[in-house]
């Protein structure tokens, strides 16, 4: 699939599914990384056999955030995330210059 044919499916299926049931996948899949993630934290790969397998699934949760949080964005207008994003990174990129911003980027 190309990404042309990708991003047409993906506008078919925000508009083919309803608006509840779009939002009931991607916390489905949210659940999924957050489960995955907190599992890296409380049960830490012990060699890099189990450190590998732990990359792999975060690959694959990502990847299934993305396209279900992609089909939300659909729903609302992308124009209208993409604002949102560009006005956070703003804020965030002045908290980093004021020395306010304490973790790394």
């Amino acid at each position: 699939m190309t990404n042309k044919e990708a991003n047409e499916f993906i506008k078919f299926l925000s508009d083919y599914n309803n608006f509840e049931y779009n939002l009931l996948k991607l916390s489905e899949e949210l659940s999924e990384l957050d489960c995955e993630i907190k599992r890296y934290f409380t049960k830490p790969p012990a060699n890099k056999k189990e450190l590998k397998e732990f990359n792999k699934k975060i690959v694959e949760e990502s990847g299934d955030v993305k396209y279900r949080l992609e089909i939300l964005v659909n729903s609302f207008g992308k124009e209208l995330v993409d604002k949102r994003i560009i006005k956070k990174l703003k804020k965030l990129e002045e908290h980093y210059q004021a020395g306010k911003y304490k973790h790394k980027l």
